[in-house]
């Protein structure tokens, strides 16, 4: 049921794209998570030392690629 005191109804928000559909954080698990009816899509974005967009939640590769 969506929220009727809130001019946002937001109901469902997917964090980091799916973080239980991997891989996180990438452009096709958050077009799967707009597929599921998903209301808003959260995903993390940092700027690398060489000032470039980077979408990743961990500050290494360390977890999702085995990379310092």
């Amino acid at each position: 049921m969506k929220r009727t005191d809130s001019p946002w109804p937001v109901e469902v928000i997917v964090h980091r794209g799916g973080s239980a559909l991997p891989p996180e954080n990438m452009l096709g698990v958050v077009n799967l998570a707009w597929q599921l009816n998903a209301d808003a899509v959260e995903v993390d974005v940092h700027l690398s030392a060489d000032c470039q967009l980077v979408v990743i939640h961990d500050e290494t590769l360390e977890r999702t690629a085995g990379a310092s």
